[in-house]
């Protein structure tokens, strides 16, 4: 945790954010919250013994098109080193976004 390499965060997008937390919820010791967060308003989050362990947004809140999904995130020590080395590596290139 916390360290180059681990997974740190994991986030859902799909169109019933509803259904989606009333699975996990049975399916996982999970419970469910809504999280204010500017610009990004209906914010669940998927919590384990009150401590935030994932996120989930509604489709409505992504471009036209984008189909339900997990986006795991990762801790990297240079983001840049690593976008390179995926370049490198035959990955497509884009820009990184600005944080």
């Amino acid at each position: 945790m916390n360290e180059h390499g681990a997974l740190i965060w994991n986030e859902l997008s799909t169109g019933d954010t509803t259904a989606a937390s009333a699975f996990y919820s049975a399916v996982l010791p999970v419970t469910t919250a809504t999280t204010e967060i500017p610009g990004a308003e209906g914010y669940i989050e998927f919590k384990v013994d009150g401590r935030a362990v994932a996120g989930m947004m509604d489709l409505s809140a992504l471009p036209p098109g984008t189909t339900p999904n997990w986006l795991p995130y990762f801790q990297v020590d240079d983001a840049d080193e690593i976008q390179a080395a995926a370049t490198r590596a035959g990955a497509p290139s884009w820009p990184r976004p600005s944080i």
